[in-house]
């Protein structure tokens, strides 16, 4: 079975990659080897179709998400709620149709006991996300110059 672990990429990913030992952002599209990427998503239905694989979606909260992408100069504000819309929209459609997608909360990466049993394996490590994502739970900090 591969493991493909998708999201925004600013919802946790590289969180998940070295909670389940998995690489991050490898991208060999058609290879079907496990990765976690946010580009997977339009993949989603070949993978399905040609390999037992599982699809691991991690979601954030949308302020929270698109603040993150505005703060790293990733995106502006209205084409990040646009992404972030359009994203979701796609991986609940996937989620309602094939049971081997599940969604799952970015917070849901400090008890991952759900992920675990969705994918039948144990985490390799665990660190909270708080710690790698101080940006998460809404906590973001101000741009340095701005009132």
């Amino acid at each position: 079975m591969i493991i493909i672990g998708l999201g925004t990429g600013r919802c946790g990913t590289q969180t998940f990659a070295r909670m389940f030992g998995l690489p991050h952002e490898r991208y060999g599209p058609r290879d079907l080897k496990s990765d976690v990427a946010p580009y997977y998503l339009e993949e989603v239905d070949y993978i399905h179709s040609h390999a037992d694989a599982r699809f691991v979606c991690l979601r954030r909260d949308k302020i929270a998400t698109v603040a993150s992408f505005v703060a790293n100069n990733i995106m502006d504000e209205e084409e990040a709620s646009a992404f972030y819309d359009a994203y979701y929209a796609r991986a609940e459609e996937l989620e309602r149709r094939l049971t081997t997608f599940q969604i799952f909360h970015t917070e849901e990466l400090n008890a991952p006991d759900g992920m675990a049993a969705f994918l039948g394996i144990q985490p390799k490590k665990s660190q909270r996300i708080t710690t790698v994502c101080p940006l998460y739970q809404g906590k973001i900090r101000e741009k340095k110059g701005n009132a």
